[in-house]
């Protein structure tokens, strides 16, 4: 949905801020992704209210920094607690080292909140771990149920811990078998029983592209992987 509302703009980007959480911008029509957040400047909402521009910290990596002054076409892509939006913007200017200052959008691409990729199942005896560790310093050991380079489920190994949806935390993936590890922040967005076993999901909120490189590296590994049972058992059915 194209939403060229004023009001409903200043709203979902109002809302993203307030959420603040890392989002992906993309320079044309170039596949490589880059990652910011929004800035901290203590003026950002009211710059919004009145459609001045938008403030973002620098890409990751740095290179996009350079690149985004000569693109002519600069696209935000974050999630909020509700929706996944497209943000079209152009370059203005660094005022600082700190700050990328970009162009208010005219409108907004807006589909209801979606996961981005393909969950890859993952088996018990394939070895792999997830440990939770919350904003506290308290963790705790789960099992991986699936993977997607946007997100995971896991269900807790032991007591069951209480998680709440939206709660912040960072995840360990660990893969013994294959001397992997990889971590990132993340979100839950839902919680369920199954079976009498706690199943958590939660959304990947990456905060560079090493983390979002490493994530998809193992992702794509365990689809290999899931590919090659799918063989065995069927063939080339």
């Amino acid at each position: 949905m194209i939403e060229t509302d004023e009001n409903k703009i200043i709203d979902i980007l109002a809302r993203a801020v307030v959420e603040n959480n890392p989002f992906k911008v993309q320079l044309d029509k170039q596949v490589f992704v880059y990652y910011s957040r929004f800035s901290t400047e203590p003026t950002l909402l009211e710059d919004i209210q009145q459609q001045k521009h938008i403030l973002i910290a620098p890409l990751d990596p740095p290179l996009g920094n350079l690149k985004i002054i000569n693109a002519k076409k600069t696209t935000i892509t974050l999630f909020t607690e509700l929706h996944l939006v497209e943000v079209p913007v152009h370059f203005i200017s660094r005022p600082d080292i700190s700050i990328l200052q970009l162009s208010f959008p005219k409108e907004l691409v807006v589909d209801k909140q979606q996961r981005e990729s393909i969950r890859v199942p993952v088996e018990p005896d394939w070895g792999l771990i997830v440990k939770a560790i919350r904003p506290s310093g308290i963790s705790f050991i789960g099992r991986l149920h699936d993977i997607s380079t946007g997100g995971l489920c896991f269900l807790s190994i032991g007591s069951v811990p209480s998680l709440a949806e939206k709660s912040k935390l960072e995840v360990i993936i660990q893969w013994p078998n294959r001397n992997k590890e990889v971590r990132a922040r993340a979100i839950i967005i839902k919680n369920q029983i199954r079976d009498g076993d706690m199943y958590f999901r939660a959304k990947f909120l990456f905060d560079s592209y090493k983390d979002a490189r490493n994530l998809e590296e193992m992702t794509v590994s365990l689809q290999r992987l899931h590919i090659k049972k799918r063989e065995q058992l069927f063939g080339d059915l």
